[in-house]
């Protein structure tokens, strides 16, 4: 299953990291009504554990890779 690009849709990012509202007390809104809990703001002065990675200067990614071997 190749998936072609001329069938993916065009998006548009407008996300600036709120890099002007990270001292602010409330929680960002993008945090607060993510419906999984996926998102949080943390300081990116922290170690990086096994299976997260700094993406650009602003996001910190942390992925868990499924295996079939340890299921």
């Amino acid at each position: 299953g190749t998936i072609y690009p001329e069938n993916v849709p065009l998006l548009i990012h407008n996300c600036d990291f709120c890099l002007d509202r990270r001292d602010q007390k409330d929680e960002l809104l993008c945090v607060k009504s993510c419906p999984s809990g996926a998102l949080s703001l943390k300081k990116s002065d922290i170690k990086l554990d096994e299976n997260t990675f700094l993406v650009g200067d602003n996001i910190i990614v942390h992925s868990i890779h499924w295996n079939r071997e340890k299921a």
